[in-house]
């Protein structure tokens, strides 16, 4: 078998495309009643610390806990609801305190494959 053909059967298996629908299941009320909440002036942080992949993404300018504590100052705001944006992992979510909505980026369906990093 050639080199080409090998390829071809390894990676274009189209069966296992056809079953991916692209639709989101997401469920928020089994995530909350995991998560740890943090009520702060303008946010509220949920946290599920079990689902870390310690990529870092919340330790920007004093860490998504402290900013959490300071979001009545806008740029402490802003920079927590970034971090919360750039977890990777799923374990942040944070609310808007004065409407009770999620805040939660705008992102076009996809699937990614992340390499996780090694645990300590």
């Amino acid at each position: 078998m050639s080199l080409r053909a090998v390829q071809r059967q390894i990676f274009c298996q189209y069966s296992r495309r056809s079953a991916f629908q692209g639709h989101r299941d997401r469920q928020l009320g089994a995530y909350l009643s995991l998560a740890e909440e943090l009520t702060e002036p303008e946010l509220i942080l949920d946290d599920v610390s079990g689902l870390c992949s310690y990529a870092g993404m919340c330790s920007r300018a004093g860490g998504i806990r402290e900013l959490t504590l300071h979001s009545d100052y806008p740029k402490a705001r802003h920079i927590a609801i970034e971090e919360v944006a750039n977890c990777n992992s799923g374990r942040l979510v944070a609310f808007d305190k004065t409407i009770g909505e999620l805040i939660e980026p705008e992102f076009e369906p996809s699937i990614a494959v992340v390499e996780e990093p090694l645990r300590r």
